[in-house]
C-alpha cells in the first residue's frame, strides 16, 4: 500500500513541475511563440514570489513585540486549510493574478 502513496506522490510531483513550468512562461510552455504572452508570464511568476517574501516578512515581523498584533498567527491558524499551508497558497495565488494582471496592461 505504501508503494502506490510513492507512485501517487510522484506522479502528482511531477505534473505540478510541468505545470508550474508552463505557467512560468518557459520555452515549453504554453508561451512558444509570443513573446509578449512569455513577458507576462514571467512577470506573473516574479510578483507572485515578491508576495511570497513580503508574507513572509510580515510574519516575521511578529517576533517584535511592538509588531505582534501586524498578522495574527492565531486567526490565521485557526483553519485547518490556513493552518498548513493554505496561506502561503493563497498568497501565491493572489500575488500571481496581480503579477499578470497588473503586466498585460503594461504590455498591451
Amino acid at each position: 500500500m505504501n508503494i502506490i502513496i510513492v507512485i501517487i506522490a510522484g506522479i502528482l510531483v511531477s505534473l505540478i513541475i510541468t505545470f508550474t513550468k508552463r505557467i512560468s512562461g518557459d520555452e515549453t510552455g504554453f508561451s512558444k511563440e509570443d513573446e509578449r504572452q512569455k513577458i507576462i508570464l514571467k512577470d506573473a511568476t516574479l510578483t507572485s514570489w515578491q508576495f511570497i517574501i513580503l508574507y513572509a516578512f510580515f510574519r516575521l515581523m511578529n517576533i517584535i513585540p511592538y509588531f505582534n498584533e501586524l498578522v495574527t498567527p492565531s486567526k490565521i491558524q485557526s483553519n485547518v486549510f490556513l493552518g498548513n499551508g493554505g496561506d502561503i497558497f493563497l498568497i501565491c495565488l493572489v500575488g500571481y493574478v496581480v503579477g499578470a494582471s497588473v503586466s498585460y496592461f503594461r504590455h498591451s
